[in-house]
């Protein structure tokens, strides 16, 4: 099944400190981009990318997330992993698996 990537478990997974929280979401996603389950979508990676600073650090992620390529949004059929409580509340109106952490 197909993952979507939600933008605060980007955050956390990209971070070069790795608390116990943390850790565990950095396996998650490995394990999900080992598996090549995961879609990227285009206002994912624009949210993920805007607000940093340093150019440097810009680059690095920026490289890190072209290896996914965009995926349509007008698939309904993928999974979002997420530690968004929100999520939990759209669940409840539109069709989607939620593996909230």
């Amino acid at each position: 099944m197909n993952t979507l990537i939600d933008t605060c478990i980007w955050s956390q997974g990209l971070r070069r400190k790795d608390a116990l929280h943390t850790s565990i979401i950095t396996q998650r996603l490995q394990t999900h981009i080992q598996q090549h389950q995961v879609i990227m979508l285009g206002v994912v990676r624009q949210e993920r990318l805007s607000g940093i600073q340093h150019e440097n650090q810009f680059e690095r992620i920026r490289t890190k997330l072209t290896s996914f390529a965009d995926f349509p949004t007008t698939a309904a059929d993928f999974e979002i992993f997420t530690a968004d409580k929100d999520f939990y509340h759209f669940k409840k109106h539109l069709n989607f698996k939620l593996d909230l952490i």
